[in-house]
């Protein structure tokens, strides 16, 4: 189904995988996992959405770079090199439009 929250042409459940799972204790319980895919360009992706993501253990320092083009130059503090991230977005939209 199509939800409004949702861009043209997607739908918020694209896949639905169940599994039926017996415990020890020879209970049945159902688990149902949703896939919903990302949507728009990882290139315009906020920064600070992406190291809030790094923060919370959703993506990988490299993640970053190799996945929305974010160059952290301190792992620790999670800098951002926001000229090498601009310049590696610039890059790689160069890329893509050709």
């Amino acid at each position: 189904p199509a939800f409004p929250h949702c861009p043209a042409g997607h739908s918020a459940l694209q896949s639905v995988s169940i599994m039926q799972v017996t415990s020890s204790v020879h209970r049945t319980d159902l688990q149902i996992s949703f896939f919903i895919p990302p949507y728009g360009d990882p290139m315009d992706r906020a920064v600070e959405k992406v190291v809030w993501d790094i923060k919370n253990g959703l993506v990988s320092v490299k993640g970053a770079e190799a996945d929305y083009g974010i160059i952290i130059s301190n792992a620790e503090s999670l800098t951002v090199d926001m000229a090498a991230t601009e310049t590696l977005r610039a890059r790689r939209r160069a890329v893509a439009a050709n």
